[in-house]
């Protein structure tokens, strides 16, 4: 097939930890095969939405338009079709995510979670006095924003550690989680039923309904795993030491592991289909029965946002659309 591979796919040296063990929760696995092919560079040039300057490793998308933050700093948004890119709000933190649902815009800026409507219209502050983990992501589901907090968020029962809480996307207090975060967390997702997180422990679902016991997908020692979830599916990189380790697909009851490259990456997003990564500087899509790689575009992603229909992706100087 035409732009398929099997080749090793390699973390950027900024992603690698020092030392780092990550153990399956199940003896169901598929390995990649080593064996590499070349690159059939013949693949259709992805479509140009609007030009972007942003460090941040994650975008948001509805139905109409592509959200960012923006390097300017200023949070931006771009229709799903192309366009010229709009200011939603001056501000916000660079480096940080922006977060989308059926009645707002989210971002942080400092201590704050802010929230501009869909429509338009003046920004408020659903949370303030909050000390957000810098880089971590910002995720809306369900009626909630949803953060993670370094040990001085202005929230109780933190006990000294990083904690994932929520605000309601409506306005009210901030709730807290989990409060047992062991170390800096290296991901965050929230689907209908559970938040999924990492830290130096491991990666976990905690169910959002009581009572929450985390289920584990993996053990480590010393650095939060990256992690996806979408398509009934969680993507996580497995790092074994310096430079080594795979890439790694669960169900979402923790079982099922399929190790879908042999070489580290950085799970970007995950559906049906795939997950898909920044491999050796393109956009690649990894099977999830572990056959190999499809190369989508030569432009290296930083983050990817999937619709039913569109990925959409951004190499930081622009927001790009390609079909799923």
């Amino acid at each position: 097939m035409r732009g398929e591979y099997n080749a090793p796919v390699r973390l950027p040296s900024s992603l690698v930890p020092v030392f780092l063990v990550v153990v399956g929760c199940s003896s169901s696995s598929v390995t990649v095969p080593d064996a590499a092919a070349p690159l059939d560079m013949h693949i259709p040039a992805p479509t140009t939405l609007g030009p972007a300057m942003t460090l941040a490793n994650c975008l948001a998308a509805d139905a109409s338009f592509v959200y960012w933050s923006d390097s300017t700093p200023a949070i931006m948004k771009v229709p799903v079709g192309g366009g010229t890119p709009a200011q939603v709000a001056a501000g916000g933190d660079k480096n940080s995510c922006v977060a989308v649902d059926g009645s707002g815009i989210y971002w942080i800026d400092a201590d704050k979670i802010m929230k501009a409507p869909l429509t338009g219209g003046g920004t408020m502050a659903l949370a303030s006095s909050q000390h957000p983990l810098k880089g971590a992501p910002l995720v809306a589901a369900g009626g909630f924003v949803y953060w993670i907090t370094d040990v001085y968020g202005d929230v109780d029962a933190y006990n000294g550690k990083n904690a994932v809480v929520r605000v309601p996307t409506a306005g009210g207090s901030v709730q807290v989680v989990v409060a047992d975060l062991t170390g800096s967390p290296g991901g965050l997702a929230v689907d209908d039923t559970n938040v999924y997180y990492s830290d130096q422990s491991g990666v976990f679902a905690r169910p959002l309904a009581s009572p929450a016991t985390s289920i584990p997908f993996g053990t480590s020692t010393l650095h939060g795993n990256a992690l996806a979830v979408g398509g009934g599916h969680l993507a996580m990189n497995e790092i074994a030491g310096v430079g080594s380790g795979d890439v790694a697909v669960f169900r979402l009851d923790g079982m099922m592991r399929t190790v879908v490259s042999n070489s580290l990456a950085q799970p970007l997003a995950v559906d049906d289909k795939g997950v898909y990564i920044n491999g050796t500087g393109s956009l690649e899509r990894l099977a999830l029965d572990g056959s190999g790689a499809t190369l989508l575009a030569t432009q290296p992603p930083r983050a990817v946002a999937l619709s039913a229909s569109t990925i959409f992706f951004t190499d930081g100087t622009a927001i790009y659309s390609l079909p799923r």
